[in-house]
């Protein structure tokens, strides 16, 4: 008997595998999903979920918290998989693995309704902006100043010259960051960790990243990959949409912006490399990278004046 069977015969004992194949995704995590025929001749479709095995070298709690993370989402009525079971005990594969809800969707980087998407993004972002950071089951997450301090430090080893040596430079002379309260972010919000169809959201993926901080910088991310990816107008309405559902305070947005720029300054030319996998074969190396430099250069004028 092969492991998934196995781990079907455990979990769903009235139920026999009618398929399995293995999901594309990211190097976080190997998937593989299951489509199941219970006795009362409904059909199911599951998730494997294994992490890297380097994220449960670097902490063994990793998919533990990944699950609790997931359950506590759930509850809060964000659009996301639910967590079914956590297996840690290494009987049936050879790390630790969850069970999650299968849902139909993929990414969508050509929406017929564009504002609609746009609209659907921006409300869900607000959401999850909304939830409680104190939370206990959230206690496990890191903060935001790891991030930041690493991004600093970073650029202030960069070519002054260099778009991330201007950008140091800028966030020097920004002065003072007035504080809010923290709040719960995503840590990765862009397009490709949305599951639509028919132009309906139907789950945002992939949390890894997740952490406690400025909703500001989450913010500032999405702006920057709407500008990459479908333009600036398509930037400023997600930013109209995001704003009239949440009261946070934006003065201090454009240092942000920078931050999310500089977030992406060593990355974003290969990026690139992914869209045609998505249907975009027009988002190329040159057209990331003027975006991006277009999108930091606006910042430094905004500051000028």
């Amino acid at each position: 008997m092969n492991p998934f069977q196995q781990i079907a015969s455990t979990y769903y004992p009235d139920s026999t595998i009618l398929s399995t194949w293995q999901l594309k995704g990211g190097a976080s995590a190997q998937m593989n999903a299951l489509e199941l025929r219970h006795t009362d001749g409904n059909t199911q479709k599951v998730i494997v979920r294994q992490p890297n095995p380097h994220d449960l070298d670097e902490n063994p709690d990793y998919l533990r918290n990944e699950f609790r993370l997931l359950k506590h989402l759930h509850t809060q009525g964000i659009r996301t998989q639910t967590p079914y079971f956590l297996d840690e005990t290494r009987t049936f594969l050879p790390t630790p693995f969850m069970l999650l809800e299968y849902i139909e969707g993929e990414p969508d980087f050509n929406p017929r309704d564009l504002d609609g998407y746009i609209r659907q993004f921006a409300q869900q972002l607000a959401r999850i902006h909304q939830i409680d950071p104190a939370h206990p089951d959230l206690a496990f997450l890191p903060n935001q100043s790891e991030l930041v301090e690493r991004l600093i430090d970073r650029a202030a080893h960069a070519e002054p010259t260099s778009i991330e040596g201007r950008i140091h430079d800028a966030l020097q002379r920004t002065g003072n960051i007035a504080p809010v309260s923290p709040a719960f972010l995503h840590g990765d919000f862009w397009h490709g960790n949305f599951l639509w169809k028919n132009g309906q959201l139907q789950a945002v993926i992939d949390w890894e990243d997740a952490h406690i901080g400025n909703p500001l910088l989450d913010f500032a991310v999405c702006r920057l990959d709407w500008s990459l990816i479908f333009g600036r107008e398509a930037m400023e309405a997600f930013t109209r949409y995001y704003q009239a559902e949440t009261q946070i305070n934006v003065s201090d947005l454009l240092y942000w912006d920078l931050m999310g720029a500089l977030r992406a300054a060593p990355m974003v030319e290969e990026w690139s490399l992914m869209y045609p996998h998505f249907g975009r074969p027009d988002i190329t190396r040159q057209i990331m990278r003027e975006r991006h430099t277009l999108f930091v250069e606006r910042i430094f004028q905004h500051l000028r004046h």
